[in-house]
This record gives structure tokens, C-alpha cells and sequence, in this order.
């Protein structure tokens, strides 16, 4: 029988790891909640893990259409990213593309099941990992275990670590890799056994590590920065046979990327950026000091941090208590852990401070923060929680945490690329959750080849309307919360710390109710309903080689069917076609332009179709083709606007669909609040 003292410990530390993995699930879940598809950055590492797992080709000729993060070396187009989240990839989409053909799923709908599983199975589960370790860190670091899950819970769900854990970008995935081979070593100086038996477990901790760290440059080429400074750590807590093994396993890890750089470019050091060097290439910002870091400048760094459009401190502002967090250096119990965190917040800040020339680079392009900074983001947790030990700091860390975490549900429900005309961030997703819009990255994943596809999460596949798609994540959350703190909450004598959770429950429903409470209503025409009053009958138009009148008729009226479209948004494959090809349709009604501006209008036909606004045609792309998009500018004044689209399928397989982007808004399909036509339309 264990001694008290060692069974009251191991009693504890089983506890911590139930409650870890509690953590771990609640994660998971609510990051496979989201699938943000579409995006030139996402695109490029879809492309090529597809190139390479179901043709066994480095380069993305193939799909080079589909994206604009590209690069092109020798006649061969590549994704101008670091290949590290390609070979992590492959095998899942290998297997999952494998099983997913044994199913009577489309072949579009089995490509978009497999990006997401592959997403879900390599950046939500790393990043899901990433806050359960957290949490053993922080309760194992002399902090209270309520304190330690609730700086776990907010780095994960109250940053924009959560938005991006939800998308296929590297970045958290990089940071992933750096905090959990920071915490192996951390780990590693912490143990003091040294039966034979631990001996082993410490040897595979040190390669873990190595390889951790090693690989997370291959992710994420500024990640070496983070690569570095933990590794220095290393060196003075291991011993220099285990600092040895800690180094050969980094650089085996790393020499993936020398391995990708000879199978792609047939040379060993290469840097994707580096083909931006040429004159006259695109991105030309890369050209500026070495591939595009330059000097940290002082008004980037005010943007990157405070800034309204990309601030860091404005979409978190908990974390900028990292500032008052520097009086945790004068500790010397977590010193050396404490004086790592602080080195890679600095040498991330100045990296990023001093990146590209404009927001483009240094503001992440349509991003919300600084994504750039992600990889930092788990190390902030320590300081500020030592910090907080102090009641003040923790009120305020409460405060901004709270709302830090309903600024990111709503970020991630709707889209964590924010675009450059949403200069206030938050003014932007309010209005969208009051819409009751979600998900609203448009982008298909294989352009010009395979139908474009929209963003979904769980409650729009479940056929929930658009306004309830957040709620039942928002009950989730309001469940599980109380739940984990349950688990770590002891009797205290202060009354605030067992009813906060339940506090943050009623915050997280009101949040997921707020579309349902208020819903501004589109005035709406007398005698008018939502939804374009529809008409398709088989064969071509009378006039079908031109788009010029808008009141074309059809061959054949007699088998004409009419009904009314909520949306535009039609695939027509095989049997679920209305008529043999060739057929045709005509919809008209409305729309309403619910401010003045400039909107991008567009649509994607297979075959031909035709656009008109206020009876003038704006697009006329009458033409047998493939799948293709026409985009438009239209300046609307606030109110009503007549419209009327016209599409031909010629043959085979048809599609269309009618999308906008209002001002300040990314696009999306054109929401049915805002189409509508006559009740008793003929």
C-alpha cells in the first residue's frame, strides 16, 4: 500500500487526468462544430495534400485555379506555405477518402467530408491536446486547479487560438507543437525518479520533444523562432546526453523540410518566399528585408496589439495583462519557464511588428487578430495566471475573459477571416449575429473542377434554421462548463467561485439566444413574400445564343414549372435534374439593399446565364462552358431593386448560384431575407 502522502498524490494527479481529458473532449467537440471552407490560405494546403496522397505529386498544376497562394517553380505551381500540415495530412486523407468511396455519398460531398475529418483529426485534435495539457501545466505550476481550468478554458476558447483551431491555417497547429514539447521538458526537469522504468519514459519524452519541436518550423517557418528559445530552455534543464538525443530528434524532425525542399525544388535549403524575390512577382512585400521581416516598427506593433482592425488586446483584451504580468519575473520557483513565456511573446511581437508592408502581411490579410501571433498564445497563460493570484488582476482578467470568450464564439460561428472593409471588427459580427448569419465563408475548395462549397457547422447539417444554429453549441457549453469546474471546485469560502460557472452559462445562452430575441425585420412590399418567383420548363430559351431581353420565353411552356426559390443555390446532377438537359429557368422578384454601397455580385453557372438589375443586364455570360463565375459591381442605393436571372443547362451535370458580398461583409450566398417577389406571382 502507498504511503498516505504518495497515494493522496497519485489520487490527485488521476484526478487532474480525468479532468484533462474531460477538457480535451469538450474541445474537440466544439471545434468539430465549425467547417470554414474556401480561402485562398486553406485552398493551397487542401491542394496539395490531395496532389500528394491521391497522385503521389508534390506540385498543384492540377488545381492551380484555385487558389493565389501559390508559386511557380520551373513551368510547377506549389502553395507558397511551409509543407508541414501537407505531411501531417496525407495519411488521414488517404484513409478517410478510402472509406468514404465505400459509401454512396457524391464524389463532392466525399471531398468535402474528408477536408473536414483531416482537419478535424490534425489541427482540432492538436489544439483540443494543446488546452487539456494546459491545464496540467497551469494546476501542476502551484496555481488553484479552478484557476488553472479557468486560464485553460480562456487561452482556448477565449483567443483567437479558438477561431483558428476551427480552420485550416498552420499556425495553431505550430503553436500546438511548440507548448507541448515546452511542457515535456518542463516535465522532464520536474521528475526526480530514477528506477530503470522511468528511465525509458524520460528517453521517449526527450525525443517526443525533439520531434515536437523540430517539426514545428515545418509547420510554420516563423515557429523556428519558438523553436529556438524552448530548445535553449532545454539546454539548461537536460543533461548533455539527453540534450543530445533532444537535439538529434529536432533535427531529424526539421529534416523533413530539406526532404520536401529536394522532392519539390531539387534543392535542400529553400524557403517557399523566396520565389517572391523576382521582379515584378506578386507578394511583392516578401522583397523587403529578409523575405519580407524587416525592423519592428513601432505603428505596426500599435496595430498588432491595440489597433481596432487586427489588435491582439482589442479582440482579447485579457491577454494584455501579459504588461503588469513582467512582476512574476521577480519569482524564482517558475523562473526559467517564466523568462521563456516573456522571450516569445517579444520575439513573436517583433517578428511581427516588422513583417511585410502592409496589413496584408503583418495583419494576417482577411483574418481576425493577428494570426501571425498564434503561436505565442499559449505561452501568455502562465505569466498572466501567476499574476492573478492577486485578486485585482483576477477580477480583471475575469471581466475581459468573459468577454473575450463570447467575442470568439460569435468570430468563430460566422467566419474567422474578417475582410479589410470591416475596419470595427465587433460592429461586424454583431450585425451578423443579429442576422442570425453564420458560417459565411463562400469559397469552393476545387474552383473550376468540383462545385464551389459553402461553410457549415453541425446545426445548419442538421437542418436547424439559420437563426437556432448556435444553440445547441451554446447549451453544450452551458452544460459542460459547471460540469468540468465540478470536478476541481473544493469547499471555499468564497461564494462567487461555485456560482460563476453557472453565471457564465446564463452569459453563453443569452449569447446563442441573442438571434432569436432580436431579429430586425427587411420592410417587406405589400402583398410580397421572401423568395424569387421561379419558372423552368425543358429545352432552350427562344433566343439562346443572347442574353439581350429580359422577358425571353421558353420552347416549350406547356411543361413549364413554377414555384418560388427561397435562395439561389441549385445543383442539378442525374436524377435530380427537373428535366433532361437542355432546360432552363427564369427567376425574378427583388432585392433589397439594405444599406448604400458598392456591392460584389456573383454568379456561378453551369451552363449559361444572364443577370439582370433594374432591368438593365449586368451580367450576360449566355455561353456553353463549364462550371465559371461572373462577378459584378453594383452600386445600390438603400431600398428595392428589380432583379431577374436566367440560366440554360446545355448538357450533362448543371449549377447555379447567386451570390453577394454587401459592403463590409464577406460574400455569401444571397440570404432569403433580402429576396422577394409578388404572393400570386404568374
Amino acid at each position: 500500500m502507498l504511503p498516505l502522502r504518495e497515494e493522496t498524490r497519485a489520487g490527485l494527479i488521476g484526478k487532474q487526468r480525468r479532468v484533462a481529458l474531460l477538457l480535451f473532449a469538450f474541445l474537440w467537440v466544439s471545434f468539430a462544430w465549425f467547417y470554414h471552407t474556401g480561402g485562398h490560405n486553406e485552398n493551397a494546403h487542401v491542394d496539395q495534400i490531395r496532389a500528394l496522397a491521391d497522385e503521389g505529386r508534390w506540385d498543384i498544376n492540377e488545381f492551380v485555379g484555385n487558389t493565389a497562394d501559390i508559386i511557380r517553380v520551373d513551368d510547377k505551381f506549389y502553395p507558397n506555405k511551409a509543407p508541414g500540415i501537407t505531411l501531417l495530412g496525407v495519411l488521414p486523407w488517404k484513409v478517410f477518402r478510402t472509406v468514404l468511396g465505400w459509401t454512396s455519398l457524391s464524389d463532392g460531398a466525399q471531398l468535402h467530408f474528408t477536408s473536414y475529418l483531416v482537419q478535424l483529426t490534425t489541427l482540432g485534435l492538436f489544439s483540443a491536446l494543446t488546452g487539456s495539457v494546459l491545464w496540467l501545466f497551469l494546476a501542476r505550476v502551484g496555481l488553484s486547479q479552478v484557476a488553472a481550468l479557468f486560464f485553460a478554458l480562456l487561452y482556448s476558447i477565449g483567443t483567437i487560438a479558438f477561431p483558428f483551431s476551427t480552420i485550416f491555417f498552420s499556425h495553431q497547429l505550430a503553436a500546438s507543437f511548440l507548448f507541448l514539447g515546452f511542457f515535456l521538458l518542463w516535465k522532464l526537469r520536474q521528475e526526480t525518479s530514477s528506477s530503470q522504468s522511468r528511465e525509458a519514459k524520460r528517453h521517449a519524452q526527450v525525443v517526443l520533444a525533439g520531434l515536437l519541436l523540430g517539426f514545428a518550423p515545418v509547420l510554420e517557418y516563423p515557429a523556428a523562432l519558438g523553436t529556438v528559445v524552448i530548445g535553449c530552455y532545454g539546454l539548461t534543464n537536460l543533461s548533455r546526453r539527453r540534450f543530445c538525443l533532444f537535439f538529434v530528434a529536432g533535427v531529424a524532425a526539421g529534416s523533413s523540410l530539406l526532404f520536401y525542399n529536394w522532392c519539390a525544388f531539387h534543392q535542400l535549403v529553400y524557403l517557399s518566399y523566396e520565389a517572391y524575390l523576382s521582379p515584378g512577382a506578386s507578394f511583392g512585400g516578401h522583397a523587403h528585408g529578409f523575405l519580407g521581416v524587416g525592423w519592428p516598427r513601432a505603428d505596426v506593433l500599435w496595430n498588432i496589439t491595440f489597433g481596432r482592425q487586427r489588435g491582439l488586446f482589442y479582440a482579447n483584451p485579457w491577454l494584455c495583462l501579459i504588461v503588469p504580468a513582467l512582476v512574476t519575473l521577480r519569482s524564482r520557483t517558475w523562473r526559467r519557464e517564466l523568462i521563456v513565456s516573456f522571450a516569445l511573446v517579444a520575439t513573436f511581437l517583433a517578428f511581427n511588428s516588422g513583417f511585410g508592408d502592409s496589413v496584408i502581411y503583418w495583419g494576417g490579410a482577411w483574418s481576425i487578430g493577428p494570426r501571425h501571433l498564434v503561436p505565442m498564445l499559449p505561452f501568455m497563460a502562465l505569466p498572466i495566471a501567476l499574476l492573478c493570484r492577486r485578486r485585482p488582476f483576477a477580477i480583471a482578467a475575469l471581466a475581459l475573459g468573459c468577454f473575450s470568450v463570447g467575442a470568439m464564439f460569435g468570430a468563430t460561428a460566422i467566419t474567422p477571416c474578417v475582410p479589410y472593409e470591416a475596419a470595427e471588427p465587433w460592429g461586424f459580427y454583431l450585425h451578423q449575429i443579429f442576422l442570425g448569419r453564420f458560417s459565411l465563408n463562400a469559397g469552393g475548395i476545387w474552383a473550376n473542377r468540383f462545385l464551389p462549397g459553402l461553410s457549415s457547422n453541425l446545426g445548419q447539417l442538421l437542418g436547424l434554421p439559420p437563426r437556432t444554429q448556435m444553440l445547441p453549441l451554446a447549451l453544450l457549453w452551458a452544460v459542460f462548463v459547471p460540469i468540468l469546474f465540478r470536478q476541481v471546485i473544493s469547499e471555499t469560502s468564497d461564494r462567487f467561485v461555485p456560482s460563476a460557472p453557472f453565471c457564465f452559462a446564463g452569459g453563453i445562452l443569452a449569447l446563442g439566444l441573442l438571434p432569436l430575441v432580436y431579429w430586425p425585420r427587411v420592410p417587406r412590399p405589400a402583398g410580397w413574400v421572401n423568395g424569387l418567383a421561379g419558372v423552368m420548363a425543358p429545352g432552350p430559351f427562344v433566343e439562346n445564343t443572347s442574353s439581350a431581353n429580359a422577358d425571353a420565353a421558353f420552347v416549350d411552356q406547356a411543361q413549364a414549372r413554377r414555384g418560388r426559390s427561397a435562395v439561389i443555390d441549385f445543383l442539378w446532377d442525374g436524377n435530380d435534374s427537373p428535366f433532361r438537359p437542355p432546360f432552363g429557368g427564369i427567376w425574378t422578384g427583388a432585392i433589397y439593399a439594405p444599406v448604400t454601397g458598392t456591392y460584389s455580385i456573383a454568379v456561378d453557372s453551369d451552363d449559361g446565364s444572364a443577370l439582370y438589375i433594374d432591368g438593365i443586364p449586368v451580367i450576360d455570360h449566355w455561353r456553353t462552358a463549364t462550371l465559371s463565375r461572373k462577378n459584378v459591381n453594383a452600386i445600390f442605393s438603400q431600398g428595392f431593386h428589380a432583379l431577374a436571372l436566367h440560366y440554360e443547362n446545355a448538357a450533362a451535370t448543371g449549377r447555379l448560384r447567386l451570390s453577394w458580398s454587401p459592403p463590409g461583409v464577406p460574400e455569401e450566398i444571397v440570404p432569403p431575407e433580402y429576396l422577394f417577389s409578388p404572393e400570386h406571382a404568374p
